[in-house]
C-alpha cells in the first residue's frame, strides 16, 4: 500500500491528486509566512504548514476527511511538550470541500486559521494524553 496506509495505488492516486493540485501555492503561502510545508505526514494523504511560535509548535492541514467520496477539510493545531507530557489545541472548520479544491478559498481560510492560531499561547493547551 501507498505509504503504508490501507489504500491501493488507485485510491490513493485519487484521493491525493486533488491535494497536488494546491502545492505549489500552499508552498508559496508558507515561504511567504515562513513557514514549512509537508506533505502526506505519518503516511495520511494531506497538507501540512508548520511554524513555531516560542515554544509552540503549530500547524495547518488541509486533510481528506471521508476517502470514500473524496472530501477534504481544515484545521489548525498547536502542541507543546511538557516533561513526558503533550499538551495541546485543535480547531477544525467546518467545512467539507469536494474536488475540484477551490484554491482561493482554501487560501482565505488557511489565512483565517493561521491569525487564530497566531494568538494561541501555551495558556491556551489542554493535556493530550499522550506521552512523547
Amino acid at each position: 500500500m501507498p505509504n503504508g496506509r490501507k489504500y491501493s495505488k488507485q485510491e490513493w492516486e485519487r484521493i491525493e491528486e486533488p491535494l497536488r493540485v494546491l502545492d505549489g501555492a500552499l508552498k508559496q503561502y508558507a515561504r511567504d509566512h515562513q513557514m514549512e510545508f509537508e506533505t502526506n505526514y505519518h503516511g495520511i494523504p494531506m497538507r501540512r504548514i508548520t511554524w513555531r511560535n516560542g515554544n509552540l509548535s503549530k500547524a495547518i492541514d488541509v486533510f481528506v476527511k471521508d476517502h470514500e467520496k473524496p472530501t477534504y477539510s481544515i484545521l489548525a493545531t498547536a502542541w507543546e511538550d511538557r516533561r513526558e507530557d503533550r499538551y495541546h489545541k485543535d480547531e477544525f472548520l467546518p467545512v467539507e470541500l469536494s474536488p475540484p479544491l477551490p484554491l482561493e478559498e482554501i487560501i482565505n481560510l488557511i489565512e483565517k486559521l493561521r491569525l487564530s492560531a497566531t494568538l494561541w499561547t501555551y495558556q491556551h493547551l489542554k493535556p493530550s494524553g499522550l506521552r512523547h
